[in-house]
């Protein structure tokens, strides 16, 4: 009965001690993949470059952020972002739990060129390449307030491409 008692005892203290290291794991967390562009090639045509995607907070709070995502682009097996200026314009954003909607990035093909330039991605040569959107959050309902946990949205990768001549 006491060795039962033990066992008991034991198995309690492990299961608590595995959610406890689960939970502790999870709210740390900054990297979810809350991002889903709506296509992983992208034909690059005439001077905007127009990237719909699908985001959904999957936090569980509700999370402030502002203006659009950032656009990264894979060199050497890195992500460098690029400091991209949308055609959108730059608004705060509060999403509540559960919030799904899609909507549109759009960006100048020009504007992608000259922050290769200025990230120092010349190497980087074409527009062509591999990219994902990165959406920072913080985990409040006010996108001003300093405190709160931060978040970061990450999409797929997805590959722009200058359609076929």
């Amino acid at each position: 009965m006491i060795e039962r008692a033990k066992a008991t005892a034991v198995l309690s203290v492990t299961l608590l001690l595995h959610l406890v290291g689960c939970r502790t794991f999870q709210s740390r967390e900054p990297l979810l993949h809350m991002l889903q562009t709506d296509s992983t090639e992208l034909a690059v045509q005439g001077s905007i470059v127009r990237i719909g995607f699908s985001f959904a907070n999957m936090v569980g709070r509700p999370i402030s952020g502002y203006c659009e995502p950032r656009l990264e682009r894979k060199i050497n097996e890195k992500w460098k972002t690029l400091p991209v200026n949308s055609l959108g314009g730059c608004t705060e954003v509060t999403l509540e739990p559960a919030v799904i909607f899609h909507t549109q990035f759009e960006m100048l093909t020009s504007n992608i060129v000259e922050d290769l330039a200025f990230a120092g991605l010349r190497s980087a040569g074409s527009i062509e390449g591999v990219y994902r959107l990165r959406w920072r959050f913080v985990e409040r309902k006010d996108p001003q307030a300093t405190r709160g946990r931060p978040v970061s949205g990450v999409s797929n990768e997805f590959r722009l491409l200058y359609p076929a001549r």
